[in-house]
């Protein structure tokens, strides 16, 4: 049964990635630029293979330096920013957990952790200090993207905070979220879609990432997707792509673009 449910999301992906090809070709598209916020196991695979075929061109934000080093070496001629992006420029502590993808610039609230699971993969191993600056000034000399990925561990508002200006040119966002505070002063999912949609953005699914034990599974992480109202009509093309990317169906309101 494991075998057949690998090969059917091979499948899967690689009908998804010929249908973006396609797309991408009928409409003469340029390369779609994509910010991934939190990088550091790099694109996720059904962006990576856009990548591969020059449909995607990647740019990458990660704090750690040594990890910033192994993204240039992996890929080759993308821009990787090496700083972490939040409201306001200045620095902050960088908590590196046992596990490097539960790592924040947020210390993790094990007290709410451990209501649902064991707390060792979250623990602080180690913290050293990194810039921090808003994504509207770095990405004042490029290109602003098309997409923005952000997934950083409880920080992703703050994140947002700093992209004012850049969020106007931005078609669509892939947030993680939390429905349960996981670090501390992190914003629930409710807030974070909150805030968006009061600067126009339109949710359009989630997806669960995270579910935890304890008394009963209870989902708690999700990834949370997100369109631009202002450019649904002015970027139609590449949001066909980024929705059959993220396997996002279309229909109701969406039929008129």
């Amino acid at each position: 049964m494991t075998s057949i449910r690998f090969i059917s999301t091979r499948v899967d992906r690689a009908s998804r990635v010929i249908s973006s090809v396609m797309h991408q070709r009928r409409s003469k598209l340029p390369p779609l630029r994509l910010l991934d916020v939190g990088a550091l196991f790099g694109l996720q695979p059904r962006w990576e293979m856009l990548r591969k075929l020059g449909i995607v061109t990647p740019i990458l934000c990660e704090p750690d330096r040594v990890e910033a080093a192994r993204l240039r070496k992996a890929y080759l001629g993308a821009t990787v920013l090496e700083c972490a992006l939040g409201a306001e420029e200045g620095s902050a502590t960088l908590h590196v957990a046992r596990d490097p993808g539960k790592s924040s610039l947020l210390r993790p609230n094990l007290e709410s952790i451990g209501r649902f699971e064991e707390i060792a993969a979250w623990q602080i191993i180690k913290e050293f200090q990194v810039p921090v600056r808003p994504l509207d000034d770095v990405l004042d000399r490029l290109e602003k993207p098309d997409f923005i990925k952000i997934d950083v561990q409880g920080y992703e508002l703050e994140v947002l905070k700093g992209a004012a200006r850049t969020l106007h040119h931005v078609a669509a966002l892939e947030i993680e979220t939390s429905v349960v505070p996981l670090y501390h002063n992190q914003p629930t999912h409710s807030e974070v879609t909150a805030w968006l949609i009061d600067r126009g953005f339109h949710p359009v699914a989630t997806k669960t990432t995270g579910t935890f034990g304890g008394e009963g599974v209870r989902a708690v992480e999700y990834d949370s997707f997100f369109v631009n109202n202002h450019l649904l009509s002015d970027k139609r093309d590449g949001l066909q792509i980024w929705l059959t990317t993220n396997r996002i169906r279309r229909g109701g309101s969406w039929d008129r673009y």
